[in-house]
């Protein structure tokens, strides 16, 4: 247990820094000097005295290699020594966690919606007999999916906020702003988790378990339930996990369309203006988040999973007297 524990410690940190080098080498690589963005863009760099622009680099270390500068920012990162902000002069951790604040609640309210919306069209579509609503059913999940984020928030605005007044249609001023952004992020996420639970339900509707049920006389609701949808949680748990850490991310361009203050428009305008903390801050942070995701779905997998758990238990010590 203390060497699983260890291998997934060491794989987690192998990634956070993977993504660490990946997002510092593409906002570095980005043209802009980043002492005139904090002077106010180019302009404010050709005005400003040029030992003024030399004290920002040096404070701040641009003037250093870019391996310096790598390094003293993963360390930084790494050690919760997150600074302040290059823009806004802001505490990272302040600013984080306002984003945070902002965020979690609409990827929390999406992700509820597309659970039960996942698994309400994927068991209906599994469930269903009829030929025309089974086949209607199936067309939820691929055009959910397709369908691109900010064409629906723009769809919902127009209707629910323009045609018919019923919800803001930006902003985070009241608990029915969001409402929108909600729906936005969870539709895509409805048709992904639909498409993998329905095809694992038929999947475990055709085994033999189901059959024998079937042929003692259970009605189909009855195996529905008690052998199909639990032997086709496994798979659609690893995939609501996938999403539950990608909402927090794709919050980004959502947050963006509907002028919400969180953690994706913070980091887009972090992108923007080269504010280095900032950006490699939320980037280790969401890469953590899908680590943490991951590792809860591996611990719970044996409880939902009826293959799994006996060879969790296959794992412990056999009693004095017992046969393997």
């Amino acid at each position: 247990m203390a060497f699983r524990l260890l291998a997934i410690l060491g794989r987690a940190v192998i990634v956070l820094v993977a993504c660490f080098t990946i997002v510092f080498l593409i906002v570095y690589a980005i043209p802009g000097d980043p002492a005139a963005l904090m002077l106010g863009g180019p302009t404010g760099a050709m005005t400003a005295p040029p030992e003024l622009i030399a004290r920002i680099n040096a404070e701040y270390g641009f003037d250093q290699p870019v391996i310096i500068q790598y390094l003293t920012r993963l360390v930084d990162t790494f050690t919760g020594n997150w600074g302040r902000s290059f823009v806004t002069g802001q505490e990272v951790s302040q600013l984080v966690l306002e984003g945070l604040a902002a965020t979690l609640p609409l990827a929390l309210v999406a992700l509820l919606l597309a659970g039960v919306g996942g698994l309400v069209v994927g068991g209906l579509a599994a469930y269903t007999g009829g030929r025309r609503i089974n086949g209607l059913l199936e067309l939820v999940p691929p055009i959910s999916i397709s369908l691109p984020g900010f064409w629906v928030g723009l769809m919902l605005i127009q209707l629910f906020s323009f045609t018919l007044p019923i919800f803001p249609a930006s902003g985070n001023a009241t608990p029915a702003s969001i409402v929108l952004p909600a729906i936005t992020l969870a539709i895509p996420a409805t048709g992904y988790l639909a498409q993998v639970f329905a095809e694992s339900l038929r999947k475990a509707l055709e085994q033999p378990y189901a059959d024998v049920a079937r042929a003692k006389g259970l009605p189909r609701s009855a195996v529905l339930f008690a052998h199909g949808v639990r032997n086709a949680l496994p798979a659609t748990a690893t995939v609501f996990g996938i999403i539950a850490a990608n909402l927090v991310a794709a919050s980004a361009v959502i947050e963006i369309v509907f002028s919400r203050a969180g953690l994706g428009s913070a980091f887009e305008r972090a992108v923007v203006s080269k504010d280095l903390p900032v950006v490699l801050v939320i980037t280790v942070l969401v890469a953590a988040m899908y680590l943490v995701v991951n590792v809860v779905v591996d611990l719970v997998y044996p409880l939902i999973d009826p293959r799994v758990a006996p060879r969790a238990r296959a794992g412990r010590s056999v009693p004095r007297g017992a046969t393997a």
